[in-house]
């Protein structure tokens, strides 16, 4: 997104324009960096988007797959349509709070997950070590 401000007058979004990039004049080689760049991130995206579902409720992971997968394009279809209203430095801010949002909520999700976890082991421990004391009174 950054190369993508710099190398895009702030009015072109929204009208024909013959102002001059800010900083970075564009070429052929530069469009193609910048969707490469955000094709892999959308890909981290969604990988870690499933891997989470997967992790939060593992019991539920259709329907949580199901419902990511709704709220993802429903999210870029509003985008799509308010961008060409926009200019480039508002849909570059728009674009930085929504994955700032994006990232709060995964790394919660993450910790919240991790806790869990955390606790499933030390019951896990405990049973275990129970079981052990159990054997050892009654003999076997």
């Amino acid at each position: 997104m950054v190369l993508a401000l710099l190398s895009t007058p702030p009015a072109a979004t929204h009208s024909p324009t013959s102002d001059p990039s800010p900083y970075l004049q564009p070429s052929p080689a530069l469009v193609l960096m910048i969707a490469f760049l955000l094709g892999a991130s959308d890909n981290s995206f969604n990988t870690s988007r499933t891997v989470l579902c997967a992790l939060i409720l593992p019991e539920n992971i259709a329907q949580m797959y199901s419902m990511s997968k709704f709220f993802q394009p429903l999210t870029s279809s509003v985008i799509f349509f308010v961008a060409p209203s926009l200019s480039m430095t508002a849909h570059f801010q728009l674009g930085t709070f929504l994955c700032l949002l994006s990232l709060i909520f995964y790394w919660r999700a993450a910790r919240n997950t991790r806790r869990v976890e955390k606790m499933a082991r030390r019951l896990a421990e405990a049973v275990h070590l129970l079981s052990d004391d159990n054997h050892r009174i009654i003999g076997y």
